[in-house]
């Protein structure tokens, strides 16, 4: 989450605030109430969570779309979430494991993308269709996901 709020004498406390939410929050401050100054500090604030998001990207989410890439093709396919999903602690039956392979494949091409698993990842492993389907439950078996995704090196 990103917060942005004027400089004053409480900057501290509200990077503190905002800190003990999630470490992970951005926040950002601007000068005087002039509109550029806000749009400066909005604009400064999108650069940090941007960064971030390419960082974590990068350096988490590329790994382990690549882990369970087993054939090396690019996309995750319905063996390789099985598997993907085992190591969350779940294995799926035949029937979750195809209606966890479509609520993810948002293009319908029958695999999952690098894109389309990112979303995935960073939705919190929400469901895009508003269902609560089997990849969703599949999650909650892991008390974080990252590290029961990454016990075997990649």
């Amino acid at each position: 989450m990103v917060w942005v709020f004027p400089k004053n004498d409480e900057e501290a406390a509200l990077t503190k605030y905002a800190k003990g939410l999630d470490d992970a929050n951005i926040v950002s401050f601007y000068e005087g109430e002039d509109k550029e100054a806000k749009a400066a500090a909005i604009v400064k604030a999108f650069e940090l969570a941007q960064a971030k998001y390419d960082s974590l990207s990068n350096e988490k989410v590329k790994p382990l779309f690549e882990k369970y890439d087993a054939d090396k093709s690019g996309f995750i396919d319905k063996e390789e979430l099985g598997n993907l999903c085992s190591d969350l602690g779940r294995k799926l039956t035949s029937e979750e494991l195809e209606a966890a392979l479509k609520d993810l494949d948002l293009n319908g091409d029958g695999n999952i993308d690098f894109s389309e698993f990112k979303r995935w990842w960073f939705s919190g492993f929400k469901s895009y269709s508003g269902m609560k389907r089997s990849m969703i439950k599949a999650k909650k078996y892991a008390s974080n996901a990252f590290d029961a995704l990454m016990k075997n090196d990649i």
